[in-house]
């Protein structure tokens, strides 16, 4: 996964235009809505295509589409890390990424899901709603990052699991932050410009707490609704449903979302909330992290 759905124009028509000039895959396969080019096995090429049909399925129900694309969403699996890598425009350091034309990342048997996930919300929103990439990067990544952070439990997709791959990844890094008083301010966060954002480190961590904070609050998951309805679950659908209109202002969006029953939040009041729901969760990470530090000591 690559932390960043803004790349300039330039990489984006060179990643384009050679991985269309590749004609012949290994293997290729269709859904209702996507098409999977692979050099993968047809096996786990099958295993990634129908994950991503139960992930569509959750951006639809999050975003309450009434109408989805009719194209098919590209996605590009390379077999392994090895040759993902060798493709001269896989990003450095990055598991997958979007070109604002195919989704392209390698196999890997647990991460791959989680990756693909969050990186194909930025590919359904550039196709079906355009006007969400206008929103705050703590929203797009944020978001992107607990339908990342997602388990598959009888055949249905489930949002903002705790101990989510990418949960466990960013719970240990903002329980720091927040420790170390490192991390942004709320009335600041929400107004963070993508260069500001994208050029502080921690802020994957910081959005994707806060949106799963907002989805779940107070329980830490909710292993019962795919999509989490929390106390604070209205605040994020009023803003998508502003953000998704034509000629959105996110900052009017902002103010008019950020109330419950009619009233306007006080926005140091939810930062407290906020830091005391991510201080007290705990999951695989937090605990992985707990017993390294104990074993430094030792």
């Amino acid at each position: 996964m690559i932390r960043s759905a803004l790349w300039p124009a330039l990489v984006f028509a060179i990643v384009t235009q050679d991985l269309d000039k590749r004609k012949e895959w290994p293997v290729v396969l269709r859904s209702a809505h996507y098409e999977i080019r692979s050099t993968c096995d047809a096996a786990k090429t099958k295993q990634l295509l129908d994950h991503m049909e139960l992930v569509f399925g959750t951006y639809t129900k999050l975003f309450a589409m009434a109408q989805v694309p009719n194209e098919k969403l590209i996605i590009v699996l390379f077999k392994s890390e090895e040759e993902y890598e060798s493709h001269p425009e896989s990003p450095k350091g990055s598991a997958a990424y979007y070109n604002r034309k195919q989704l392209v990342g390698y196999y890997h048997e647990v991460r791959m899901y989680n990756y693909f996930a969050h990186e194909g919300m930025h590919q359904f929103t550039d196709i079906a709603l355009k006007d969400i990439d206008k929103a705050p990067m703590w929203f797009i990544e944020g978001m992107a990052e607990c339908i990342g952070s997602s388990e598959v439990r009888k055949g249905r997709l489930f949002m903002c699991a705790k101990n989510g791959v990418i949960a466990q990844e960013n719970l240990p890094d903002i329980q720091a932050m927040i420790g170390a008083k490192q991390h942004v301010k709320l009335n600041r966060f929400l107004n963070m410009s993508p260069e500001a954002f994208m050029g502080r480190q921690g802020m994957y961590a910081q959005a994707w707490s806060f949106c799963h904070f907002l989805l779940a609050y107070p329980d830490h998951e909710d292993p019962k609704a795919q999509i989490p309805n929390g106390k604070y679950w209205t605040v994020l659908s009023n803003f998508i449903r502003l953000m998704a209109r034509k000629g959105a202002n996110a900052g009017d969006a902002i103010k008019a979302s950020f109330q419950l029953k009619g009233k306007p939040l006080d926005i140091d009041e939810l930062e407290k909330e906020w830091m005391d729901y991510v201080m007290k969760m705990e999951n695989d990470g937090t605990k992985k992290a707990k017993e390294e530090a104990e074993a430094e000591k030792e």
